[in-house]
């Protein structure tokens, strides 16, 4: 019977990562598709969803075998970088960072 119940809290542990790993997935294709309207927002705006695009993405890649995760961690840093001088600030560039990221992120596998 403890074996049981043993394998039954792994499972729905199993389970409820799925469940995260899916959320967080669709968390970063949320944001990553909204960015047409962060663009408008502003930098702050900007600087916000990059970082919690960052955060989130580094736990969504945890013991996966993502196919392009170095491309799109090395993305999500060109766009952290791109956002530290907001005198450059563009929504059309701040747009195209984002759709490529999005684009990486559904093709992740």
């Amino acid at each position: 019977n403890s074996i049981v119940n043993q394998l039954n809290s792994l499972s729905a542990k199993i389970e409820d990562k799925r469940a995260n790993d899916k959320i967080t997935k669709t968390l970063l294709l949320n944001i990553t598709s909204d960015a047409d309207s962060i663009s408008k927002d502003g930098i702050r705006a900007a600087q916000i969803s990059a970082v919690s695009l960052d955060s989130l993405f580094y736990k969504y890649r945890i013991n996966k075998d993502l196919k392009n995760e170095e491309l799109i961690t090395k993305e999500i840093e060109s766009l952290l970088n791109y956002l530290e001088k907001p005198a450059t600030y563009k929504p059309s560039v701040f747009k195209q960072k984002m759709a490529k990221i999005n684009r990486l992120i559904k093709n992740s596998g």
